[in-house]
């Protein structure tokens, strides 16, 4: 009973030092969060917390302490919970923290977390006893709570560096969903944090982070000149907010006036330099700006589909500066010309451009000029209400012609996550939520303690900032919670916060954060493998001839190899494995070592079954698997002193079985280097990726459809002499082209006549300078053809040697671990004398399209940057509005109507006409899924009707039929991507 007694007196005690320490309590933002949270009392257990982020600069053994337990002081108090700080520099933490989850994730087991409960005195029962936490005597001689200690490689709170790290750690499993927390316990985080800024961190309609409060982004402002606009009587437009944009018709005028009456060697209507006050190094000029301002441009890299920021003449037309409001609206994508606001604005814009409006103020006074800052320009009032500020001495208007726009570095830049497999997600989410809401706990994690880091001073002003005493602490203002609770630098204005809060309400998000083109462009189209588990209950796969110098490229199995050589010869088995819902899939590197011969190796699979009758059935059941590792010598002298291999296994994942290993048919040992029981969990699959070595990359495109293809005409010509041979049984084709400048090897292989269901692999080994690629089809007799399979397989590879590197590449296709004959190789048509079969693979992206669209733009703006004077300017954007028309009832004038593009026009023109380039232009504009129409002969036709259409399929040579490749244009994967996800990030780019 005196136990209880004295638990009693420490929580008094602790309590009346909750209330003291609250008592000091900053107010933040939102009203006095310590004065009344801290005094709380603990509600669970003592619990000792990791905390991992970046300082700026190396933080002492002894600063640290020092910050982390003025940290502690409020976090003991407040949520029973210690913490255990870990500062790294940018260039070291990623790296030392997944080291050290990886690490932990490995020791689980050894290393899980204990909680000590107090056990029941004699006499006792559990309805009278509570648990109490452990305590000890501090070095005062007092009675403290013992907290536990952190554990080894312990992770917990996490701050995330940008979206790479975010996206990784989401996709590797190591951050924990906070949606229920934000719900609950943490809620007070969306009073706390910008709306903006969380709903687009989420991922996939989840939170797994919680982003730092922070101003967003930056305005763009178009300065008036006050004097200027005074002298013209232009005020009133400012006043009764006619002006929003450069393109507003009374900045026409005022400009006109300007450029007419005012002396030009004393004013500039535009000042061409942009005053960037983020980027003191930014080169675009206020022409950029101006021109940016006119609309969102598409223009697609056709090599790596990465959105460039440059003019083009297929867009979306900005009608107002607020349109892309939180990122919701739709961007749209049109032919820009064919906008008559767009051409009218554009042309004014040039005409300002040859007129020389933009040009340099420097010395001079503009009329006009660009400038980005943030919300407390617009605060700025003179004595007559006016909103202005004052450039070089210059008093301007302010007009907001462009808002704060978050971007992915707004995003995921600064923000807190937790470990899944923390401690206690709730737990370390109090410590995340308290550096957003409370002032005294977030400034510590900043400053460091006060009196010893830093003081706080009054400025003259009556404001309240910072003043360091040191440089042993320093950490960047973002990277350690809610900016706008921590206290001003010296140099911040007074309401630096309140401002901030503004910038945030009025806050967009970019349209296209997210989006990715790549993974559609990298889509054949085709229908991707299904691996299936055969009636054994399983299937599995072997590959060898793989080389040491490639495998050690992965640190884990250039760790193995090195052991397993220490250990003397043998043959040494890796395995890692992965379970997908009923099915397991295990990869086995399998590694024989002192080899004086050269060696033959397989894997032969033996099961033992016995039928028993169930229900009246026969059944038939396995008894005994096992997977045999076959070496026998074969003629010669080893080249490499090793025989690498690797083998797959599909199957249930309650399938039991071994595997063991035979040599010249004797049984070996096999030595598995990584048991079950040390598995991570959840377990993890090391699938070395064979196809990008520091020697090549390999492209891969498996199971491709003839229709795919279809717009090659040199591939689909081969294909159909192929096809042309009658073949009766499976036969294999290859078609292959060496690039003599690039040395790029391209293989497409071909095998028809199919009858069974067939898998393909396709492996590449050897060692340096040689390279070997082995086609590999796998068939179960009698299995036969799905509804929706092929009666072929077509597969493309290309293979590319890094710079420097000579390879040697040679073939080899096996056929249920046979090698087959290769037929016809290289037979196609060659009357166009085509010696490169120029090999493209059409996805889901229409690729065709986008190098199309690409082509166009180039030769369109090479056109119009040549005008050298506003009259051929005018006539050649005329000439462009008619030929981007696409409405169809409109009548596409001929070639020879054309001056000034008529090379243009020819060389997107087919026998003469436009009709082929209106098709693909209306084809780019659309965002409805591209299909290959064709009249219907069945349909019945009233006179004078036009003949339905349906949808078309393809017939090869052989009388085989299959639908065509529908495509998206780029608008059209925009628009599905969008009505999905809106303005959320849907998946890593």
């Amino acid at each position: 009973m005196k136990k209880r007694f004295l638990c009693l007196f420490l929580c008094l005690v602790m309590l009346l030092s909750a209330v003291l320490t609250a008592c000091s309590s900053k107010k933040d933002e939102e009203g006095d969060d310590g004065k009344e949270d801290v005094s709380k009392e603990a509600s669970a257990n003592a619990m000792t917390l990791s905390m991992w982020i970046v300082s700026e600069e190396d933080v002492s053994a002894e600063t640290a302490d020092a910050v982390t337990k003025a940290l502690n002081e409020i976090s003991e108090s407040k949520f029973n919970t210690r913490l255990a700080v870990h500062y790294l520099t940018e260039d070291e933490y990623r790296a030392k923290l997944e080291k050290a989850i990886v690490d932990y994730e490995a020791a689980k087991k050894q290393q899980a977390a204990t909680e000590t409960v107090t056990t029941l005195p004699e006499g006792e029962t559990a309805e009278e006893t509570v648990v109490t936490d452990e305590t000890e005597t501090n070095e005062i001689g007092m009675t403290v709570i013992k907290y536990p200690e952190e554990l080894k490689n312990q992770v917990d709170i996490i701050y995330i560096t940008g979206e790479d790290m975010y996206v990784d750690f989401i996709e590797n499993g190591w951050l924990a969903s906070l949606n229920t927390e934000l719900e609950y316990s943490s809620k007070k985080i969306n009073e706390y944090v910008s709306a903006t800024l969380l709903n687009s961190a989420k991922h996939n309609g989840i939170t797994y982070a919680i982003p730092n409060n922070h101003a967003i982004g930056q305005y763009t402002y178009m300065l008036l000149n006050k004097s200027l606009m005074a002298k013209y009587s232009q005020q009133g437009y400012i006043k009764t907010g006619k002006i929003t944009s450069f393109y507003s018709a009374p900045v026409q005028s005022f400009l006109s006036l300007v450029t007419k009456i005012e002396n030009s060697e004393e004013v500039v209507a535009i000042d061409n330099k942009v005053y960037d006050s983020t980027n003191p190094e930014n080169t675009a000029t206020a022409y950029d700006y101006c021109l940016n301002l006119l609309a969102h441009y598409w223009s697609i890299d056709p090599e790596s589909y990465d959105m460039l920021q440059e003019f083009s003449v297929l867009g979306h037309h900005y009608t107002e500066g607020e349109e892309l409001s939180r990122g919701s609206t739709i961007l749209g994508f049109e032919s820009l010309f064919e906008n008559v606001d767009f051409t009218n604005d554009y042309l004014k814009l040039n005409k300002f451009r040859f007129d020389g409006y933009f040009e340099d103020a420097t010395d001079k006074v503009a009329a006009l000029k660009f400038m980005t800052g943030d919300y407390s320009i617009q605060t700025n009032f003179d004595d007559n209400g006016d909103c202005v500020c004052v450039v070089d001495g210059v008093e301007y208007y302010p007009i907001v012609v462009e808002y704060p726009t978050a971007t992915s570095a707004d995003i995921y830049g600064d923000m807190f996550g937790v470990y899944a497999k923390s401690r206690s997600v709730p737990r370390s989410m109090e410590i995340v939520t308290y550096l957003n809401t409370n002032a005294d706990f977030r400034n510590i994690l900043q400053y460091g303690v006060a009196g010893v880091h830093y003081e706080l001073v009054k400025g003259e002003n009556g404001t309240t900032s910072v003043k360091r005493l040191n440089n042993d602490y320093k950490m960047k203002l973002s990277a350690t919670g809610n900016v706008f609770i921590a206290y001003p630098e010296p140099n911040m204005s007074a309401d630096v916060w309140e401002t901030g809060k503004a910038q945030n309400r009025h806050s967009l998000v970019d349209p296209l954060l997210g989006l990715d083109f790549f993974e559609y462009a990298a889509s054949t189209g085709a229908k991707s493998a299904e691996e299936k588990i055969n009636k054994e209950g399983y299937n599995f796969s072997f590959t060898t001839g793989y080389s040491t110098d490639v495998l050690k490229q992965d640190e884990t199995l250039a760790k193995w190899l090195a052991d397993s050589d220490a250990a003397g010869k043998g043959i040494y088995v890796y395995e890692t494995s992965l379970t997908s819902g009923q099915n397991k899939t295990y990869l086995y590197y399998i590694y024989k070592n002192g080899l004086t011969n050269n060696v033959n190796f397989n894997v032969t699979d033996l099961r033992e079954t016995t039928d028993e009758e169930v229900n009246g059935d026969k059944v038939t059941k396995q008894t005994n698997l096992d997977f045999i590792l076959n070496y026998t010598d074969a003629a010669g002298s080893s080249q490499t002193g090793y025989e690498l291999s690797v083998m797959r296994i599909y199957t249930r994942r309650t399938n039991v079985f071994e595997v063991l290993a035979t040599e010249n048919e004797a049984s070996v040992p096999v030595v598995i280097t990584k048991e079950e029981e040390e598995k991570n969990e959840p377990d993890e699959i090391l699938d070395f990726d064979f196809y990008n070595t520091d020697e090549y990359s390999i492209e891969v495109y498996s199971t491709l459809t003839k229709a795919t293809v279809l717009k090659n005409k040199v591939l689909t010509n081969w294909i159909a002499n192929c096809d042309r041979k009658d073949n009766v049984v499976p036969i294999s084709y290859l078609l292959s082209y060496t690039d003599p400048v690039t040395n790029v090897v391209t293989y497409v292989f071909y095998r028809t006549a199919l009858e069974d269901y067939t898998t393909q692999a396709i492996q590449a080994s050897g060692g340096t300078g040689e390279l070997n690629i082995n086609v590999m089809y796998s068939y179960t007799f009698g299995a036969g053809l799905g509804p929706d399979d092929n009666n072929y397989l077509l597969t493309y590879v290309r293979i590319t040697p890094a710079a420097g590197v000579t390879l040697d590449v040679n073939y080899k296709i096996t056929s249920n671990g046979e090698e087959v004959f290769v037929a016809d190789r290289n037979v196609f048509d060659n009357e166009d004398g085509i010696t490169d079969p120029d090999f493209e693979i059409v996805g889901n992206l229409d690729t065709e399209l986008v190098k199309y669209c690409k082509k166009l733009n180039d030769m369109l703006v090479e056109k119009l940057n040549a005008c050298e004077d506003y009259a051929t300017f005018e006539a050649t954007v005329k000439e462009i509005s008619r030929l981007l028309c696409t409405d169809d009832e409109k009548s596409v004038p001929s070639p020879s109507s054309f001056v000034l593009l008529k090379d243009v026009v020819a060389a997107f023109t087919t026998n003469g006409t436009l009709e082929d380039f209106k098709k693909n232009l209306q084809s780019a504009v659309s965002y409805e899924v591209i299909k290959n129409m064709v009249p219907d002969p069945d349909a019945e036709v009233e006179d004078g009707e036009e003949q339905p259409m349906k949808e078309g399929v393809y017939t090869d040579a052989a009388g085989n039929t299959e639908k065509y490749v529908y495509f998206d244009s780029p608008y059209g994967i925009y628009y599905s991507w969008m009505n999905k996800y809106k303005y959320l990030p849907s998946t890593k780019k």
